[in-house]
């Protein structure tokens, strides 16, 4: 049974923004402990880099917000001291 016929059969296969997240980290840490070859990474690293497009495009606004709001308070409390 071919992988596409068992996908049918089992339902849909579901991913969320979690799991491109964590693929795109499994990466980083296989070529930071040199999981690749030299002539794979090109492939490897734009692969990471369609993955890491995804997540930030997608990405919820209100943790883009929480950044902001984060960065706000400190330069305030700074700006205090």
């Amino acid at each position: 049974m071919s992988e596409a016929q068992e996908n049918e059969v089992n339902g849909p296969v579901n991913m969320d923004l979690n799991d491109i997240a964590l693929a795109v980290r499994v990466i980083d840490i296989a070529c930071e402990r040199g999981g690749f070859k030299g002539q794979e990474m090109q492939v490897i690293g734009a692969l990471r880099g369609r993955l890491a497009e995804v997540v930030t495009e997608n990405a919820p606004e209100t943790a883009e917000a929480n950044e902001e709001a984060v960065e706000v308070e400190a330069e305030s409390v700074e700006g205090a001291e």
